[in-house]
């Protein structure tokens, strides 16, 4: 996983758990609002159309991050490359005669088929050495 794909999972956990505290504490003080008496209510007077004002506001700005951020995850996810198909048939002795004596494919040719160094191939065919694998210098 490439660094900048674990970064984008990191800030989308993060942006889901500040909207999420957003909209907890926007929630919070409805209840509390909503739980007083009128009597409370109508004597908190200019507090209480600060306290509805700033409770929607969190709820607001909480649903709208996690809006966005979930937005934001599905634009990443489908814009992320698809990922690549391993090919491992270099692990495989009859694969490797075929390609070597069969069709007459040098090391640096096989390892680019299976998209990795010829270094690989090498040590492949190394381990592979007592299984009758003979990539020596061709005649």
């Amino acid at each position: 996983m490439s660094k900048i794909s674990r970064i984008s999972q990191i800030a989308f956990i993060i942006f889901l758990i500040v909207g999420s505290y957003f909209l907890i504490i926007g929630l919070a003080g409805r209840v509390e609002l909503a739980l007083l008496d009128y009597d409370s209510l109508l004597n908190r007077g200019f507090d209480l159309w600060w306290e509805m004002f700033y409770t929607s506001l969190f709820i607001l700005s909480g649903t709208i991050i996690i809006i966005l951020t979930v937005i934001g995850g599905f634009y990443f996810y489908l814009k992320s490359p698809p990922k690549l198909e391993v090919k491992k048939d270099y692990i495989k002795v009859n694969w490797l005669n075929h390609q070597y004596y069969e069709l007459g494919k040098s090391l640096q040719d096989i390892a680019d088929n299976q998209g990795v160094s010829m270094i690989t191939v090498k040590k492949w065919v190394d381990k592979l050495d007592g299984a009758s694998v003979d990539v020596g210098v061709k005649e």
